[in-house]
């Protein structure tokens, strides 16, 4: 299928299918950001807000030590080996300011729909389960 024809398509925005590959937390706020009436720009933001969730997530678990999230340690040589989380933490804290940026613009374009809604997602980052 060329590429031009993929976006003739209308199986190709099939908006009942997006969100389906995000875990519990991305899910509940891609539902919450979605509302009847949006366009495809904005479902899209709403699902990359969802994954931004996920991300977060994952970084949390880094960040806090869960090593079978982000690595398995073997040295053959006997060696020690020294494992820096500090990149974590940056990237935790610079996708957290992106993350509320996006969910802050999705707002801003459907102010009635939010209106009176202080709800982030980010509310139980602190360990929430997928």
């Amino acid at each position: 299928m060329e590429i031009d024809e993929m976006f003739e398509s209308e199986e190709a925005f099939d908006t009942r299918t997006m969100g389906v590959d995000l875990k519990r937390p991305g899910h509940a706020v891609y539902k919450a950001l979605v509302q009847a009436g949006m366009d495809m720009a904005d479902i899209s933001l709403c699902e990359e807000a969802g994954r931004m969730r996920d991300r977060l997530d994952q970084l949390q678990l880094i960040i806090s030590g869960d090593e079978s999230t982000w690595a398995e340690l073997a040295d053959s040589n006997g060696g020690t080996l020294v494992i820096r989380i500090d990149d974590a933490v940056k990237e935790a804290r610079q996708m957290t300011t992106v993350y509320r940026q996006l969910v802050g613009d999705i707002k801003r374009r459907w102010p009635e729909a939010y209106a009176g809604s202080d709800y982030d997602g980010l509310e139980d980052l602190d360990g929430g389960t997928s």
